[in-house]
């Protein structure tokens, strides 16, 4: 029982380890647009992004209920939010994103740029969070935007899509794999012992 105990615990440790110390990819196409990223960490959950123009209708599965959202309150939408500018919209060797937000797919103003994370809605709009970057000043913002409007209308603005990322995990792997070979081990010498 204690063996298992510890089994249980190693995995929880190595899991959330995995998670916190995953690096984030950014995906960038060959004109030097970012796209999106890979393992944005919000909240201990790992996520894949993607920056879409499109309408709220197209991306959300019809944006007719709060349930087609990434993040179902303004809380959760914020700490997206802060997570996209923290990790994701910086300048780095693979471009300037926080510099220069027309680098972010979707976005057409050099100078500032709302990438809006949806929690909320009306009939006719979606409440949002948005990483805000104006001239490299980075914000969470709020907002909404008409469902059925396409966001290329305004040069600023983008819809982020969250989809949880499919995490890895080498390191639970064996940590099991050495729990399983110690409770084998356990067993034949606790056999063993008894034939004597």
């Amino acid at each position: 029982m204690v063996v298992i105990s510890v089994v249980f615990c190693l995995l929880v440790v190595a899991s959330t380890t995995t998670a916190s110390n995953a690096t984030v990819i950014l995906n960038i196409d060959g004109s030097g647009q970012l796209l999106g990223a890979q393992n944005v960490n919000v909240g201990g959950t790992l996520f894949d992004v993607s920056f879409v123009e499109d309408t709220c209708i197209n991306i959300f599965d019809g944006c007719d209920a709060v349930s087609d959202f990434d993040f179902l309150t303004a809380s959760d939408a914020t700490a997206a939010a802060q997570a996209l500018l923290d990790q994701v919209l910086l300048d780095s060797v693979a471009g300037l994103f926080d510099s220069n937000p027309s680098l972010v797919n979707g976005i057409e103003s050099s100078s500032s740029s709302h990438l809006m994370v949806p929690f909320a809605l009306t009939d006719s709009r979606a409440f949002f969070r948005s990483a805000f970057n104006s001239n490299g000043t980075d914000v969470v913002g709020n907002g909404s935007f008409f469902v059925i409007n396409n966001t290329s209308i305004d040069p600023t603005a983008v819809w982020v899509d969250f989809n949880k990322a499919a995490v890895s995990e080498p390191g639970t792997a064996l940590v099991l794999m050495t729990a399983l070979a110690g409770l084998y081990v356990r067993r034949r010498r606790h056999v063993s012992r008894r034939r004597r």
